[in-house]
């Protein structure tokens, strides 16, 4: 009996190996304030400068004009 134990407890432990390695796609988060680099959207800091603040993607610091439909007709 206790083979067959040890035999499922190393079958179970198989099971969770395996589905640990089962690759996930990289869900990226917004660029680093600092430098600037993307990384996963899981971690708390940069890997690269260890800065926890992000910024926005497109980083546009000025607003958008004022729409005027005087110059379209």
């Amino acid at each position: 009996m206790s083979g067959d134990a040890a035999k499922q407890d190393e079958t179970s432990i198989n099971r969770v190996l395996n589905r640990s390695s089962i690759a996930r796609p990289v869900r990226y988060g917004l660029p680093c304030a600092n430098c600037k680099a993307y990384y996963s959207a899981e971690l708390d800091v940069c890997p690269i400068c260890s800065c926890a603040e992000r910024v926005s993607a497109n980083g546009s610091a000025q607003p958008a004009a004022p729409f005027s439909p005087a110059g379209i007709f």
